[in-house]
């Protein structure tokens, strides 16, 4: 973000606290320390405050490395979404209503639930979506479709031609809950699997939208953030279905209580981080994530450390620092396989090999990797 918002003020640590934060600064460590195993050279094990002024690496040293390091730049950014949904075949045009009373041994199953159901948005594949999801797709443009309560799976309506490519308005009343159902809580599911689906995911799922829906950042026609007000209407839209969910931040998995708790001077919301302003694109952080990952510098700081270590822009930088706090917050080691992971939940405007490609570079130049690591990599998580 251009501009620098203040640092929130912290709470001193207990004593208990601070053993806690030593303790898991060790098993960080060691987790990064492993991560580069595969390659010839190996990792610092330190994660102290090493201040990188102190740290003289003449471009000269790192040659071919950073060169290779610099990557391509890219004219055109393709959103998650998008990306997500370039790929979708249409369905076949001659699918009719009839299909959904076909016996369920006649149903091709549906996809493998994947390891982690309450982070994703579709766990059922193309066969359900979360209704708003669908916009501009043509997933269900001519299968029956049903559209389910998330909450307890019964059918709200039918479109028994098909769904249309957008549908700007969606207002029906769940009778056996008893809440009124919009376009972002209500599932979208081919009719001949809504025998198949279960309430437990489809909320999982519904919730895994909306997540999603905030990090990315919501807008109007006009550009105007709309964040705040629907961090508000799903708040009150859970609290109607009786779900246990609130905001987290996607990077610390803090919920805004707990951020209240840690953080002075948090309301209720997250801050959005641009990764670019043309086209828009970008992921909102809690402000202590979004100042780790900017090394706690003004943007263009980050922007003359980045050229001067013979990066691109800040934003590879901010990429580094944002998978070693993933690593940290996540308890895992950080490796190539991440890049993928990184983004499609910080919504990156890089490819997937272009991450592995910066990630590799930085992991397997010791000099180079401890630019990056300092103690800060470790704020707000001790209790996490």
């Amino acid at each position: 973000m251009s501009v620098h918002l203040n640092k929130y003020e912290q709470k001193k640590p207990t004593q208990a606290e601070q053993t806690s934060r030593h303790q898991r600064r060790n098993r960080s460590n060691h987790r990064l320390h492993q991560s580069c195993g595969r390659y010839s050279t190996p990792l610092p094990v330190s994660l102290s405050r090493r201040a990188t002024r102190n740290v003289a690496h003449p471009r000269s040293q790192r040659g071919s490395n950073l060169a290779n390091c610099r990557l391509r730049a890219h004219p055109t950014a393709q959103s998650r979404t998008d990306r997500s949904r370039s790929g979708v075949p249409g369905t076949a045009s001659d699918r009719l209503m009839s299909r959904s009373k076909q016996p369920l041994e006649d149903v091709p199953s549906l996809p493998t639930i994947r390891s982690e159901p309450e982070n994703d948005p579709q766990p059922y594949g193309d066969r359900a979506s979360v209704l708003a999801a669908t916009d501009g797709t043509s997933i269900f443009e001519s299968t029956p479709t049903v559209v389910l309560c998330p909450n307890c799976g019964d059918v709200v309506a039918t479109y028994e031609q098909g769904l249309p490519q957008i549908v700007p308005q969606f207002d029906s009343r769940c009778t056996t809950c008893q809440v009124e159902l919009r376009r972002w809580c209500a599932v979208a599911v081919d009719a001949a699997y809504k025998e198949l689906v279960e309430p437990p995911t489809l909320t999982a799922m519904t919730q895994a939208y909306w997540n999603e829906w905030l990090w990315a950042g919501i807008t109007n026609y006009k550009g105007q953030p709309r964040n705040d007000e629907y961090t508000n209407r799903l708040s009150a839209k859970a609290s109607e279905f009786g779900w246990d969910w609130e905001l987290t931040c996607p990077l610390c998995r803090r919920g805004i209580s707990q951020l209240k708790q840690d953080v002075s001077g948090v309301n209720g919301s997250l801050d959005y981080h641009h990764w670019s302003t043309d086209p828009d694109q970008g992921i909102t952080l809690c402000r202590e994530c979004h100042d780790v990952i900017g090394f706690d510098s003004y943007d263009n700081q980050v922007e003359e450390r980045a050229h001067e270590w013979g990066f691109r822009s800040r934003n590879d930088l901010q990429i580094v620092r944002l998978a070693l706090r993933e690593a940290i917050a996540t308890d895992r080691t950080i490796e190539l396989d991440m890049a993928e992971r990184l983004v499609n939940r910080y919504n990156l405007i890089q490819s997937t090999d272009e991450v592995q490609e910066l990630l590799q570079t930085v992991l397997c130049d010791e000099d180079l990797y401890n630019l990056f690591v300092d103690a800060s990599l470790n704020n707000g998580l001790d209790n996490c």
